[in-house]
């Protein structure tokens, strides 16, 4: 079974609870308003490799990612200085009971610090540890060249997923292809 949370409606208060997939037919008091509930049970969820990735995030991790053109780039963006730019967003399967799919919950990290040196731009975050995530990042080309890729942290290192590409692979294609027969959508 995937390591995935469920997604649950208080039936007393309709707060939206999250609850973990092996707690399925268990019996729980709602956190807000105490009402006695039993988790309610969901499809059986197919085996995959990353399963272990689609829990809710515990650790976090500091890393940097650095934006500047590679030393081949010919064309540099005279702004490059002033467009030093990236992004992280961390991904969380839950399946919805109320919907009967399975919901992509994205998370947008805040970068932590911003700095330069020389044409080289470098902006930090912290990142959860034990979910997968996509950086974006651009590269200061004049013909506006971006990198994608997924990745996950390991003992405080970033694992790539993927191979850095100009465009991002599609999740569900990429990390789910087991889950063929559900639904999906976005949180």
């Amino acid at each position: 079974m995937a390591a995935m949370d469920i997604e649950i409606v208080c039936k007393g208060c309709q707060q939206t609870i999250d609850v973990d997939a092996g707690a399925t037919g268990q019996e729980f008091n709602c956190p807000t308003c105490g009402l006695a509930q039993k988790v309610p049970r969901v499809p059986e969820f197919p085996e995959c490799p990353y399963a272990p990735l689609f829990g809710p995030p515990t650790n976090f991790a500091a890393i940097q990612l650095v934006c500047a053109p590679s030393a081949e780039v010919k064309h540099l963006d005279p702004d490059w200085r002033d467009h030093g730019f990236s992004s992280i967003r961390c991904y969380q399967p839950v399946y919805s009971c109320k919907r009967k799919a399975v919901m992509l919950k994205v998370r947008e990290m805040r970068e932590t610090k911003y700095w330069r040196e020389g044409d080289t731009c470098y902006i930090a975050y912290d990142v959860p540890t034990n979910v997968i995530c996509h950086y974006y990042r651009y590269l200061g080309t004049r013909s506006r060249v971006s990198e994608y890729a997924y990745f996950h942290m390991l003992n405080g290192n970033m694992q790539l997923l993927t191979t850095p590409a100009k465009k991002l692979p599609d999740f569900v294609s990429t990390f789910m292809p087991q889950f063929s027969g559900f639904k999906f959508c976005r949180a």
